[in-house]
């Protein structure tokens, strides 16, 4: 579900060293995506899709009113940008950039 995209981003950083990489990937893990890769994770995805979509609402009133008049709701486009934290959507270059702004 996701992992082979933050993997690829671990390893980029690392030089190719893999066991650094994934002490570094279980680290992220635990500290930004803790209980996103359990069993059952519906209920912390439902609690983020809420979050996000509160956060459409109040930064930008005019695209979440758009986007929920045509029923294109978060659980549709969001929950591979949360699992990838990304990773998935844009060039690692570009990753790493938005991983500082974000996460620092």
């Amino acid at each position: 579900q996701g992992l082979d995209s933050l993997c690829a981003a671990f390893l980029a950083l690392n030089f190719n060293n893999e066991g650094l990489a994934y002490s570094c990937l279980c680290a992220f893990i635990e500290k930004y995506l803790h209980n996103f890769f359990c069993k059952d994770n519906s209920e912390v995805m439902q609690e983020y899709l809420a979050v996000f979509s509160h956060m459409i609402a109040y930064h930008d009133p005019e695209l979440f009113n758009h986007l929920d008049t045509n029923g294109f709701t978060p659980d549709l486009y969001a929950i591979p940008w949360f699992l990838t934290m990304f990773t998935h959507v844009f060039p690692l270059n570009k990753i790493y950039h938005l991983w500082d702004t974000l996460l620092l």
